[in-house]
């Protein structure tokens, strides 16, 4: 009898600690969850888009943005123009804007920024020049002009979203990374809102990188990291923090003091986070960085994707049969993938609805 009630007790708190690892709401703080939460991964092949014309040599570093039908292609290869447009589901290519220089329409080290607005497609940032433009619908783009901004560009080093006059970003700090906020036309208002270390005994900011998107009309943001399995679910303000920690291998703090140390650790999540207007779609990659390199050179190509609502409830995991950057059309059910080692580079993944 008093086992059955031990059991009875021990199969409750299991279902509760199941219920609370994966509850969709964005009021839990910390706790550590593991992968079973995930239904059995869904494995999809891609259909390669060869209308395109051979231009695989145009990307380099690749961020890809989608809004309604237009996708937006940004790169950093030198002498290119480092933004492409086109629209899907066909791959019309619609138009290139930019060079590399510091000069008007110029770009070094281009960012894309999610900004309202619905003449707007999206806006580009360049942290190394501090000008931030604007692309509009009719495929024109327009300089922003953001105050004394321009002057904190060595201490920026990734947008986040621009929400009215307000840039939240991320940035490095001496010991750690910093989400930060900045009104573009006074800086002085700029302050740090959440410190994304994880450990005290981890000083080194570039153990900390990591990937993320955000939604304003959801007053949502998100940050994956690179060498830790945890994810931050947050409110814009960063008021509200839900951390997801699957308690994988810890960081190796002796890696800090190795030459390139940091690829001795595992690589988590890298590579694509795409925000859509029900889920956001995180890249990874879970393997160490020596494990990576030999699966690249075996030819072994894939792309994992874990797929979350915005308060971090876990729905699915897929994996692509393709390497590459995505991003997640959700009106039409499909993912669109710029292949790393595929020319012409584009696949397009029919979702499964299930």
């Amino acid at each position: 009898k008093y086992l059955i009630y031990i059991f009875s007790a021990i199969l409750l708190f299991t279902q509760c600690k199941d219920a609370d690892n994966n509850n969709d709401s964005l009021t839990q703080t910390g706790y550590v969850v593991d992968e079973g939460i995930f239904p059995p991964v869904q494995y999809l092949s891609g259909r390669q888009i060869t209308t395109v014309d051979s231009c695989q040599a145009l990307f380099h570093k690749p961020q890809l943005f989608l809004k309604d039908s237009i996708l937006v292609v940004v790169n950093e290869r030198d002498n290119k123009p480092p933004i492409h447009i086109f629209k899907i589901p066909d791959f019309q290519y619609l138009g290139s804007f930019g060079k590399r220089g510091r000069g008007p329409m110029e770009f070094i080290s281009p960012r894309i920024v999610p900004i309202e607005g619905k003449d707007i497609i999206c806006a580009v940032y360049d942290k190394v020049n501090g000008k931030l433009y604007r692309i509009t619908r009719n495929l024109t783009m327009q300089r922003l002009q953001i105050g004394s901004m321009e002057n904190q560009v060595n201490h920026m080093t990734s947008i986040m979203v621009l929400n009215k006059n307000v840039l939240t970003s991320v940035r490095t700090s001496e010991k750690s990374r910093w989400i930060s906020q900045m009104n573009v036309n006074n800086h002085e208002e700029s302050q740090d809102i959440y410190d994304l270390s994880l450990d005290s005994r981890v000083v080194w900011p570039f153990a900390y990188l990591g990937i993320f998107c955000s939604d304003i009309s959801k007053d949502r943001m998100v940050y994956a990291y690179n060498y830790f399995k945890v994810i931050k679910f947050m409110s814009l303000d960063a008021q509200t923090v839900k951390t997801l920690d699957f308690n994988k291998k810890g960081f190796d703090m002796a890696t800090l003091k190795v030459p390139d140390g940091l690829d001795l650790n595992n690589l988590y999540y890298w590579g694509s986070i795409c925000g859509g207007k029900k889920s956001v779609y995180i890249g990874l990659v879970d393997k160490s960085a020596e494990q990576y390199r030999k699966d690249r050179e075996e030819e072994n190509y894939y792309t994992t994707i874990e797929e979350y609502t915005w308060n971090g409830k876990a729905i699915k995991k897929i994996i692509l049969d393709k390497e590459g950057k995505f991003v997640v059309d959700e009106k039409n059910q499909k993912i669109y993938l710029l292949s790393f080692f595929d020319d012409p580079p584009f696949f397009v993944y029919d979702m499964d609805k299930k």
